[in-house]
């Protein structure tokens, strides 16, 4: 017990080895600086589980990339808002489905440029009541072998 502050230099190397469990009780601020006589590297191996609880933010900057392998499943719950901003491209690839879901609304947007949507074998588009599409030009539809139209009523005016 040491009531007072404690202060370690240590001018090389310093290792410790727990062969049981190790246990820091901290009651206030917690602060690590790596590199601090030049540059250095955080590396952490853990062959268990991570587990944090965390009861205010987390803020941070990341001054480079980042490069994260998931071997298994990832979930990610939001309570709030949640926002992506990218400067320039975002890629959204699957090997298998992929899916969009919305309870209200979903827009697709862009300020210029095209708004491309197609497929490898059928486009199904639906609309459980009006669909409405709405050209401030021209609508061109073509098909190489048959437009199929219908309806109870066509109205072409």
């Amino acid at each position: 017990t040491v009531n007072g502050n404690v202060r370690e230099l240590i001018r090389g190397d310093y290792i410790q080895e727990i062969e049981g469990d190790f246990t820091q009780k901290i009651g206030q601020n917690h602060r690590i600086k790596v590199g601090a006589g030049g540059q250095g590297n955080l590396e952490e191996e853990i062959l268990g589980n991570h587990s944090f609880n965390i009861d205010d933010a987390i803020k941070g900057r990341i001054g480079a990339d980042v490069d994260v392998l998931i071997e298994g499943t990832e979930v990610r719950s939001v309570n709030g808002f949640s926002k992506l901003h990218i400067e320039k491209t975002l890629v959204v690839d699957s090997n298998e489905n992929l899916f969009f879901s919305a309870s209200d609304n979903i827009t697709v947007a862009t300020a210029s440029g095209i708004v491309s949507f197609k497929s490898g074998s059928k486009l199904d588009m639906r609309s459980a009541s009006t669909m409405k599409i709405k050209s401030e030009t021209t609508i061109d539809m073509d098909a190489t072998t048959e437009v199929d139209i219908d309806s109870a009523l066509i109205n072409l005016n």
